[in-house]
């Protein structure tokens, strides 16, 4: 989460899942099972159960934020949820073919199907789904915060992850995780600001990777639209890429290494899935605050009584390279999440994506777009690409003729989508300039933009 409370004072707090089992000394029987996720081109084998797992950190996490930077009582934020919860929302399009991908484990548990709306079969666009759990928890979170992460909260996530039920999460993991704070990462880019996350979170490093590969590139005397253009920001995002896969996160410092990156080839990167996504405010006195978060694909299993499904962390391969089970209890899983602002003159924006690994390419290209002058909106629905291994990626509609012709003629075994896809994110922003705001939420997953009086 990116957050600033006070003009100029950027803070980062991290309250992403860590490695569980400390104080866990005898050995367990894990429940701990693979299933496969269809992704339509491709699938994926994830694992799931109770043993998959790690600390959850979002509720804990946005408390502390709240008690940090909030203004207004606990109860007005949690109010919207909490009406949302009882009444239920209507099944969209785009939620319709994110729970069609996850289908073997949103129809994995008694908990998981009512929560889905499972009856027999998948949910229909249009039906109503409630959570009468989660609305029963973010009442009392309102009322005793403290009290219920303490009681309610820590007993059932250990009641459905403890050891006792095949998981691997301990009282201990629960009494001593906490959030990270840290100083945001901001540096100059041309004659404006870049404020993102700084490492070991990776993401706002390979954002800068991307950006400042660009000077040597010829991209700021390059025509909009032009191939000279799209070649340079296709050598930086190869740039970012090798940055990543070497894990050279200081890269985006040193010109010659940025050179070096943006022109060789680099090793693939572990396939990447999840359910990540992001939200970005504004509100009048200028306060801003960006947050990504994920749950992966879900463990297959809701907590009793509160309507929370918990996470598979431990069973997604690309943050575990070292194995399942075999990291250390408390170590921090790695995240590619990396909320980040752009500041120029009294202009702020502020945005982030979901996406995997493509979000350090979603969120470098948006800001292109915008430094080139495009509107809030129209730079997030322009056209992406992603490189990966010197694979390119991208998205054919809304490109300019000359570039469509140097794509199918300089990268013919390029991975081409003919429609803006969720692959390539979904970046969701908001800005502030000259006492007015407005917001740009990324049609490739659904999104939405809401005024709150």
């Amino acid at each position: 989460m990116l957050l600033c409370g006070a003009p100029g004072r950027w803070r980062v707090l991290d309250a992403f899942s860590a490695v569980p089992g400390a104080g866990l000394h005898a050995a367990t029987q894990l429940d701990f099972q693979a299933v496969e996720v269809d992704f339509g081109v491709t699938r994926q084998s994830f694992f799931v159960g109770r043993g998959s797992v790690a600390i959850p950190g979002l509720l804990p996490g946005l408390v502390t934020a709240w008690r940090t930077e909030g203004h207004l009582p606990l109860a007005r934020v949690l109010a919207p949820a909490i009406e949302a919860a009882r009444k239920g929302v209507a099944l969209t399009e785009a939620i319709s073919r994110m729970l069609a991908v996850i289908a073997p484990i949103a129809d994995w548990s008694p908990g998981t199907r009512r929560m889905f709306g499972y009856a027999g079969g998948p949910p229909q666009v249009g039906t109503l789904l409630d959570n009468p759990g989660l609305a029963d928890l973010l009442v009392r979170l309102a009322a005793d915060p403290e009290g219920t992460l303490v009681g309610p909260w820590r007993e059932a996530i250990l009641a459905t992850a403890g050891a006792a039920a095949g998981g691997l999460v301990t009282d201990h993991d629960l009494r001593t995780w906490r959030p990270v704070w840290h100083a945001a990462l901001e540096v100059p880019w041309g004659n404006t600001t870049v404020v993102t996350v700084p490492s070991p979170l990776p993401c706002g490093s390979l954002v800068l990777t991307a950006l400042m590969a660009l000077r040597g590139l010829g991209w700021h005397g390059a025509a909009p639209g032009s191939t000279e253009q799209l070649v340079a920001e296709v050598a930086a995002l190869n740039a970012q890429a090798g940055a990543r896969s070497s894990g050279r996160l200081d890269a985006w410092r040193d010109p010659d290494l940025l050179a070096m990156l943006a022109a060789l080839p680099h090793r693939p990167e572990p396939r990447i899935a999840g359910n990540t996504t992001h939200i970005s405010v504004v509100d009048s006195d200028g306060q801003f605050a960006a947050m990504t978060t994920s749950n992966g694909e879900g463990c297959g299993h809701v907590l009793p009584d509160w309507g929370v499904h918990l996470n598979n962390f431990l069973g997604e391969e690309d943050i575990n390279p070292e194995g399942f089970h075999r990291a250390a209890p408390g170590s921090l899983l790695p995240t590619m999440m990396g909320p980040t602002a752009w500041i120029r003159g009294d202009a702020t924006t502020i945005l982030g994506s979901g996406g995997s690994k493509r979000i350090r390419s979603a969120i470098a290209q948006v800001l292109m777009r915008l430094a080139e002058g495009h509107r809030l909106t129209d730079a997030v629905a322009a056209p992406r690409a992603h490189v990966d291994a010197g694979h390119i990626f991208y998205e054919a509609p809304g490109r300019t003729p000359i570039q469509q012709d140097w794509l199918a003629a300089r990268a013919p075994h390029a991975t081409r989508f003919d429609a803006p896809s969720m692959y390539f994110g979904g970046v969701h922003a908001v800005e502030r300039s000259g006492g007015g705001s407005l917001g740009a939420a990324d049609a490739r997953r659904g999104a939405a933009v809401v005024v709150v009086p």
